[in-house]
């Protein structure tokens, strides 16, 4: 998928008229805007970032519709609710299902149905049904740490309360040991995701306004005014930016992420 997403960019990037390949890419980006599972936000998130590459790569050519860029500009970051609707679906999909049936007294076929694989040596045996029946008090701790991962990342509950709901999940026993790190790495992916989605746009942003200004901003600040009034959708009016600008000439400048 995602080597597809980045044939995709890189066609964009070179055709001749960009505008109807924007549209197939819009089309592209909606397309993945409700993920169901872990992997689906993962897709989703890496998805938007070689778009973001795209956009940027356009504008610095002078060759992006202005309509286009102007609504990619004006674009809100989703990755936080990519996030935490894929740990919702992950949640849901594997976990609560197969819960309830065990808790009404039914059996572990009754939870799977037709699905493929159940047998004692498969993957999925081994990690979403046999830990279930073997372990369920790992599997509510796991559950709960979704939750509130989840939670935290929608803004919810504060990072305090999302580090002592992990707490109790640290002496997890297999395979949720080897399932947490994976489910708790998707906050920095959240994070990350939003802080690159801000960067890229803050940059494109303060780069076409050097052709009617003749220069870019001196310093930070004066950088962070100028986005603050020319594209307020961007950056909130106080609090601190997830980027830091840097004059390197007249008409050169550059954003990393502290």
């Amino acid at each position: 998928m995602r080597e597809a997403w980045t044939w995709w960019g890189v066609e964009t990037a070179l055709a001749e008229d960009p505008a109807p390949a924007l549209v197939a890419l819009q089309r592209l980006h909606e397309s993945v805007d409700h993920p169901g599972c872990l992997i689906d936000g993962m897709i989703a998130v890496a998805c938007d970032a070689i778009r973001d590459d795209t956009y940027a790569l356009l504008a610095t050519a002078d060759r992006c519709p202005n309509d286009a860029l102007f609504a990619w500009l004006a674009e809100p970051p989703r990755a936080a609710r990519l996030v935490a609707d894929s740990l919702r679906g992950e949640r849901l999909r594997f976990g609560a299902p197969l819960a309830q049936v065990l808790v009404a007294g039914g059996t572990v076929s009754d939870g799977l149905g037709d699905m493929p694989g159940t047998d004692d040596a498969s993957d999925l045996w081994r990690f979403h049904v046999l830990p279930w029946v073997a372990a369920p008090s790992d599997c509510a701790a796991h559950l709960e740490a979704m939750v509130a991962l989840e939670r935290h990342v929608r803004g919810e509950i504060p990072r305090d309360e999302l580090d002592a709901r992990l707490a109790a999940s640290d002496d997890l026993g297999h395979p949720f040991d080897l399932m947490m790190p994976s489910t708790t790495a998707m906050l920095q992916t959240s994070q990350g995701s939003t802080a690159r989605h801000v960067m890229v746009r803050a940059a494109v942003a303060l780069a076409q306004g050097v052709g009617s200004r003749g220069e870019v901003p001196v310093t930070h600040e004066a950088a962070l005014a100028r986005l603050r009034r020319d594209h307020p959708a961007l950056l909130p009016d106080r609090g601190e930016v997830s980027f830091r600008y840097e004059r390197l000439a007249p008409d050169r400048f550059r954003v990393t992420m502290p």
